[in-house]
C-alpha cells in the first residue's frame, strides 16, 4: 500500500516537471485531489471484506399502489443484492391505505417504524459505536437493553447518546477496576457546570448497575444564575408595542400564570378553576404534540387577576386565529423583539419568551411568596428555584412586603 502511494505521487510529480508553465495553485490543487482520491481507495479497502445493509423503502406513486420495503445488501466482493421484504404488518398498511382509512402521512410513519424495528432484530445492524474497550461498551449496551428499554423516554436518541458519552468519557479506563479519582479526573477534564453534573449522573448509573456502589463521583456546584426580568409598569410599556390581540394575551397570559409556551398551547377553558389557580396537566410540542408537562406531573399554577381576562381570550381564540403566531419564533424571538422597540438602548431588558417565568417568580417574591411555594406552581423544584432567586436584590416592592407581614407602618 505505501510503495504504491509513493509511486502514484512520483509519477504524478514527474509529469507536472515536464511543463514549462508551472502554476502553483494548480499544482496545489492536483495534489489536494490526488490525496483525496488515495484516501477514499483506502478507505474502500477497509470495508471491502464487511458486509453492508441498508433498509429503504418505496411509497404509491405512478404505477405503484402501495407500500414496499427492499433490503439492500452489498455482500463480500463488492456483489450487491436487493431484495423485498415481507410483513404482516406492512401488509395491513397497505390495505388500510388502499380504502383511504389512513393517510400517506400517517403510514410513511408506520413503515418507518417497521424499518426501525427491522435494523434492531438484524444482528448484523449493531450500530458502531466509538468505546474503544469493549467492555465498557458491553456494560452500556446490557443497562441500555435491562433498564432503559423499560422505561417511558420522550426522546430515546437523546437519552441513548447521552449514556454513550458518559461511557466514553473515561476512554481506555475500565468502568468495573478505574480508581474513582481516575474516573472523577476524565469527569472534570471533559465536562464543565451543567454538562458535568448531568454526565457525573449517568456514569453513577451505570457504575451502580455494576455492582460499583461505593464509587461516590462530585458534582460540580451550581452556580447562582443572575435573571433579567421586567416589572409590571415596563411589561406594561412592552405590550403597548404589540399590534394583535392574540399575541397579547399570550405575553400577558405567561407573565401572569408563569406557564411554559408548550403548557400554554396545552391550555383550555375549563382549566381555570374558580379559586384563581390554572389546572396544568399536559403541554404542546413544537410539532403539534400533545404529551406530558416537564415533570411528568400536573399542576396548579395561581394567576395573578390581571391575565385571567388574557386567559378566556387565548384559550377560546379560534385555531385560524393561533395559527398567526409563528410557534417557533415564538419560543425564540416574540418577547425580544417587542423590548427591543420598548427598550431599544437598554440590552438588559432584551428578554427571551422564557424569561416571563421569571417575572412571574420574581413578582410573587415581591409579594412575600416563599420560595417552596413559587416552585409548587412553577412546577420546579426548590433547588432550581433557589439556583435563580437567591440572591435577588431587594426592590420597594419586596421591602412594602416586609413591612406587611411584620406589621411595620
Amino acid at each position: 500500500m505505501a510503495a504504491w502511494v509513493g509511486n502514484s505521487t512520483q509519477a504524478f510529480l514527474c509529469r507536472n516537471d515536464t511543463s514549462t508553465n508551472l502554476r502553483f495553485p494548480s499544482i496545489f490543487t492536483q495534489l489536494r485531489t490526488t490525496f483525496k482520491t488515495l484516501r477514499r481507495r483506502y478507505r474502500v479497502m477497509e470495508i471491502k471484506d464487511k458486509e453492508l445493509i441498508r433498509y429503504s423503502y418505496k411509497g404509491p406513486g405512478y404505477g405503484r399502489k402501495s407500500f414496499t420495503i427492499y433490503l439492500d445488501v452489498k455482500v463480500r466482493g463488492g456483489k450487491r443484492s436487493c431484495k423485498k421484504i415481507e410483513d404482516e404488518r406492512l401488509i395491513a398498511i397497505n390495505k388500510s391505505f388502499q380504502i383511504a382509512a389512513q393517510t400517506h402521512e400517517q403510514c410513511v410513519v408506520q413503515v418507518k417504524e417497521i424499518i426501525k424495528d427491522l435494523y434492531k432484530k438484524d444482528p448484523r445492524c449493531r450500530k458502531r459505536i466509538n468505546i474503544h474497550n469493549e467492555e465498557n461498551w458491553k456494560v452500556f449496551e446490557d443497562y441500555w437493553e435491562q433498564v432503559y428499554s423499560f422505561r417511558y423516554l420522550v426522546n430515546e436518541y437523546c437519552a441513548k447518546n447521552e449514556l454513550k458519552k458518559a461511557i466514553e468519557t473515561i476512554g481506555q479506563l475500565s468502568i468495573y477496576s478505574a480508581s474513582r479519582e481516575e474516573i472523577q479526573s476524565c469527569l472534570d477534564k471533559k465536562y464543565k457546570g451543567n454538562s458535568q453534573r448531568r454526565m457525573t449522573a449517568r456514569l453513577t448509573q451505570l457504575l451502580k448497575f455494576c455492582g460499583r456502589d461505593n464509587v461516590k463521583l462530585r458534582k460540580q456546584p451550581k452556580d447562582i444564575t443572575k435573571v433579567s426580568y421586567l416589572n409590571e409598569g415596563e411589561f406594561k410599556k412592552v405590550l403597548a408595542n404589540v399590534p394583535s390581540q392574540i399575541e397579547q394575551s399570550l405575553l400577558r397570559l405567561c407573565y401572569y400564570s408563569g406557564l411554559r409556551i408548550g403548557e400554554a398551547y396545552a391550555l383550555e377553558p375549563h382549566h381555570l378553576l374558580p379559586n384563581g389557580t390554572i389546572r396544568v396537566t399536559g403541554q404542546v410540542d413544537r410539532k403539534g404534540v400533545r404529551r406530558q408537562t416537564k415533570t411528568k406531573k400536573p399542576r396548579l399554577a395561581y394567576i395573578f387577576p390581571e391575565g385571567v381576562e388574557a386567559f378566556k381570550y387565548w384559550t377560546q381564540a379560534s385555531s385560524k386565529e393561533r395559527s398567526t403566531i409563528d410557534r417557533d419564533e415564538s419560543s425564540r424571538e416574540l418577547m425580544k423583539k417587542y423590548c427591543k422597540i420598548a427598550f431599544p438602548k437598554d440590552s438588559t431588558k432584551y428578554l427571551t419568551f422564557h424569561a416571563l417565568r421569571h417575572c412571574y417568580a420574581i413578582n410573587l417574591l415581591n409579594k412575600g411568596i416563599s420560595m417552596s411555594l413559587v416552585a409548587q406552581s412553577l412546577g420546579n423544584t426548590l433547588s432550581v428555584c433557589q439556583q435563580y432567586y437567591v440572591g435577588f436584590e431587594l426592590t420597594n416592592d419586596s421591602i412594602e412586603a416586609i413591612h406587611a407581614i411584620v406589621g411595620r407602618k
